[in-house]
This record gives structure tokens, C-alpha cells and sequence, in this order.
């Protein structure tokens, strides 16, 4: 087989990708627990950095990917990676939608996540002293 038979390499993901994947994981977390990343790190049995670190924009790995679709049943890799919706459960589609508007306008989301060191957390907001 010659080179270039399958086609050319796959771009790295871009920023504005990672970006997004980074509110989808953010999105998970409040969909599912609404709390802080460290608990829920521990209820999907990772490391409080790894989970940190997928929501302050570093690619998620396949692994997670799947971890978090045995966990979360009707959660999809589509939905995760690329953010297509078609696949999931009309009332999962709807309240991750939901979760995402929240993330999306949390006021936590510029300033106050620097400040904390990363996420935001609806049961213990960041107030301005």
C-alpha cells in the first residue's frame, strides 16, 4: 500500500474543540453530581488531577471517554468527543443541554476558576471579597 491510501493524518484538536470538550466534561459533572471535582473524581474512580485537568481543556483520552459512558448509562463518545447530540436519550439530551447552559453562565466560569484553581462548583459558589 502506498502512502497516503487511507488519507492524510488527523488534525490535532484545535483549541476551540478542547474548549468545548472541556464544558461537555463540566457539563457531566453537574449533570450528574453538582458538586465539586474532587467528589467527583472519586465517584468515577479517578485522580481529582486527571478530572481537573479534562475540564481545564486537555484532550479527553479514550479511556475516560468510555469510563464515563459504563458509568453514566445513555451518555454517548459521540456526544463527548464532538458534541452530537443524536444519540442520546431525548430526557438526557435535555438535561445535559440544561447542564451545559448552567456551566456556560456560571458566573465561576471566568474569574473565580483561576482564582480556586479550576472548576466551579454549584453547592459552594465563589463569592467576590
Amino acid at each position: 500500500m502506498g502512502e497516503g491510501t487511507f488519507g492524510p493524518m488527523p488534525k490535532k484538536e484545535s483549541k476551540e474543540n478542547s474548549e468545548d470538550a472541556s464544558l461537555r466534561m463540566q457539563a457531566v459533572r453537574y449533570w450528574r453530581t453538582q458538586d465539586n471535582q474532587v467528589a467527583f473524581a472519586r465517584l468515577i474512580n479517578v485522580e481529582p488531577k486527571r478530572w481537573n485537568n479534562v475540564e481545564r481543556g486537555a484532550p479527553v483520552s479514550k479511556d475516560m471517554a468510555f469510563l464515563l459512558v459504563r458509568k453514566f448509562a445513555g451518555l454517548t463518545t459521540d456526544w463527548i468527543f464532538f458534541g452530537k447530540e443524536d444519540g442520546l436519550p431525548m430526557r438526557i439530551q435535555a438535561e445535559l443541554a440544561d447542564a451545559l447552559g448552567k456551566v456556560r453562565t456560571s458566573p465561576l466560569r471566568a474569574g473565580a476558576k483561576a482564582k480556586r484553581g479550576g472548576g466551579w462548583s454549584a453547592k459552594n459558589p465563589v463569592t467576590s471579597s
